[in-house]
């Protein structure tokens, strides 16, 4: 079992949309699958892509960046976990997934050749969904692992990246496992600040403190393994029932035995 405080519940989102019709895609092998001298593999293909009717497919391109924006807006960017949305905002996304399908659905109502899918689907994830909290916890930890990693490099913008990352997965923790993010995003935008003000090929020397303390967030993350409660231990053998006058002769003797 894992330490369960740090998700807030939410709603796990898993949203696709897609683009189909007017592109046709037409391959010729030019060069058969087939070794090289120098021991390689090679093949090589030439591909023609024709689309009927450019300008809508351009159109759909724009209304399907469109419908996943609207999503996207509820919602909170969880790493490889996908996309999370906080339950106070349940009722935001359900109208941002309507508005989606509308779009897409008022483009395919006048397209010729192109049809635009919207398709979304929603789970609650509970505070104390061991899995859940295992897959956030190690978004964070890849997270700040990147900012370290940015700060050992002087890389001003790959902390920042990192850190605009962690920030937005921040709106999913608890408050005290947020609290901590938000102390590992200022001192790491510190540091990439400090490396901005340097400037390129300015000698500065690596923050070890900040590294440090980044490394004690990343530590905070780490899954806590409980150990499972103590059985009660049945006894061995056979018990042995006991008479009244057998019990009260065995107590006699016990006392008898005390006494010496």
């Amino acid at each position: 079992m894992t330490d369960i405080a740090t998700l807030r519940p939410g709603l796990l989102v898993r949203a696709r949309t897609t683009v189909k019709g007017n592109v046709k895609y037409k391959t010729l092998e030019l060069e058969q699958d087939h070794i090289t001298e120098e021991g390689e593999g090679r093949a090589r293909w030439e591909t023609e892509r024709t689309t009927k009717d450019p300008a809508e497919q351009k159109a759909a391109s724009k209304v399907r960046s469109a419908a996943r924006s609207k999503i996207q807006s509820a919602c909170v960017k969880a790493g490889d976990f996908g996309l999370m949305c906080p339950v106070e905002r349940e009722t935001q996304l359900r109208k941002a997934v309507a508005e989606a399908r509308k779009l897409a659905q008022d483009f395919n109502d006048t397209a010729t050749w192109t049809y635009v899918g919207v398709t979304v689907m929603i789970g609650r994830v509970s505070s104390d969904d061991v899995e859940a909290v295992r897959a956030i916890n190690e978004q964070v930890r890849d997270m700040v692992d990147a900012m370290s990693e940015g700060a050992r490099n002087l890389d001003a913008d790959a902390i920042r990246k990192a850190a605009n990352n962690a920030r937005t997965l921040g709106k999913m923790l608890e408050p005290g496992a947020s609290e901590r993010v938000a102390k590992a995003i200022a001192i790491a935008r510190k540091t990439a600040r400090d490396i901005k003000k340097a400037g390129e090929g300015a000698a500065i020397e690596i923050d070890n403190v900040a590294i440090a303390r980044l490394e004690e967030t990343r530590v905070s993350f780490l899954d806590i393994e409980v150990a499972a409660p103590v059985e009660a231990v049945e006894p061995e053998g056979r018990g042995v029932d006991l008479g009244p006058e057998e019990y009260n002769a065995a107590v006699v003797e016990g006392v008898r035995q005390l006494d010496l």
